[in-house]
């Protein structure tokens, strides 16, 4: 296994996720790809998605936003 994704339903239409990827396997695209599969699979049913990350981990916010 090389990453995993967690998105949880919080209620009320929100979910929260959060994407670790093996450190020898960063900037590949692989957390782009699944955080882009969470986001067509709750898209549905989500009125809010929350993802939690230092405001320097610039590759993660890059990953999340190409996955919208």
């Amino acid at each position: 296994m090389v990453g995993v994704l967690e998105a949880i339903y919080l209620g009320d239409g929100f979910y929260e996720m959060a994407i670790v990827i093996k450190d020898n396997y960063h900037g590949k695209g692989i957390g782009t790809r699944l955080a882009k599969y969470a986001v067509d699979d709750i898209r549905r049913s989500a009125s809010m998605l929350i993802a939690h990350t230092t405001p320097d981990n610039y590759k993660i916010r890059a990953s999340t936003y190409k996955a919208l």
